[in-house]
């Protein structure tokens, strides 16, 4: 597989991980709210964000041409963004975040920076 096939493939991936994240924070999460402890409107925000990230990937995989190395850093800094973003929420709301839902915030950022770490290698190859 030459490196612009790669490139696209894991742009789909990314893709692919914003959709469900998107469809977790949007709908399922909020569903479960009692159970997770972050108010509805900052889990619909979030997952707002997610499928917005997920149509730049899907859109820079398809139309990205020689430019993916740069597309997909540029999706990588988004990420890091975005679990910086949901640890400052961590700390905002933990006073009313239950274990279960501390606990999916974490693995989600622990997650989605291991997806930044490969993707950044990756670009950068």
């Amino acid at each position: 597989m030459n490196k612009q096939a790669k490139l696209r493939s894991i742009l789909l991936l990314d893709g692919v991980g914003a959709v469900i994240s998107g469809i977790m924070h949007a709908w399922v999460l909020v569903y479960f709210e009692d159970n997770i402890g972050m108010p509805v409107p900052i889990l619909r925000i979030l997952g707002a964000i997610a499928f917005v990230f997920a149509i730049y990937s899907f859109s820079s995989a398809h139309w990205g041409g020689p430019k993916k190395a740069l597309l997909l850093k540029g999706i990588a800094i988004a990420n890091t963004l975005f679990c910086l973003a949901s640890l400052i929420l961590l700390v905002l709301y933990y006073p009313s975040l239950t274990k279960i839902g501390f606990g999916y915030f974490v693995l989600e950022i622990i997650v989605v920076m291991l997806l930044v770490r490969f993707e950044l290698n990756q670009a950068n190859a």
